[in-house]
């Protein structure tokens, strides 16, 4: 739950953000880059003011039974490395939407402003039922909840070639949305995936 409320804060950036964007440039593309410095040094010592005020980290020792904390110990788990292979292939699947995707709806004849109302679709989507699909999904055993995540971004973007009509784009776009959002609830929640 506390990961869909961090990709729910996260989208409403992410949709508010370019229209900010665009705000600024109508009066001064530096200003982006003024405002942009103001919030970094302003994180920077917000986050400075966090470390201090924590306690000291505990150390931890050692473990006594000698056993191999490298990454090579890690990706000799055979399940794990196959997870992980499975979440890189989604991911370059899951690209398209930024990368091949507006070059195909080009191609078909649509204009950016529909590639815009894509995105947004995708983004209200996430902002208004993430947290209602993560209410179900943890429920789900890990396996299943990250295959059908997996597979619906799978098709959804199948759909996308499926033909010119905005219509197919717009239920492409519900599609792997949907797979986006119960995919990374079940890939970050933990137990899951295994």
């Amino acid at each position: 739950m506390v990961f869909a409320v961090y990709r729910m804060a996260f989208n409403l950036g992410t949709t508010v953000g370019p229209l900010l964007g665009a705000l600024l440039i109508s009066h001064s593309y530096d200003l982006i880059f003024y405002i942009e410095a103001c919030a970094q040094l302003g994180f920077a010592a917000f986050a400075l003011v966090l470390a201090r005020s924590g306690s000291e980290p505990q150390r931890t020792a050692r473990p006594a039974d000698g056993q191999n904390r490298s990454y090579a110990a890690v990706l000799r788990d055979r399940r794990y490395t196959l997870f992980l292979l499975a979440l890189f292939l989604n991911a370059v699947v899951y690209i398209q939407h930024t990368s091949a995707l507006p070059l195909q709806i080009k191609s078909d004849g649509h204009g950016v402003a529909f590639y815009s109302s894509l995105l947004s679709l995708n983004a209200i989507m996430v902002i208004s039922l993430e947290l209602l699909f993560t209410k179900y999904v943890q429920h789900l055993p890990g396996k299943v909840a990250v295959a059908l995540g997996i597979g619906l971004v799978g098709v959804g973007m199948n759909l996308c070639v499926a033909g010119p009509s905005m219509a197919m784009y717009v239920v492409a776009t519900v599609v792997w949305t949907s797979g986006e959002m119960i995919g990374a609830i079940a890939m970050t929640e933990p137990g899951t995936g295994s």
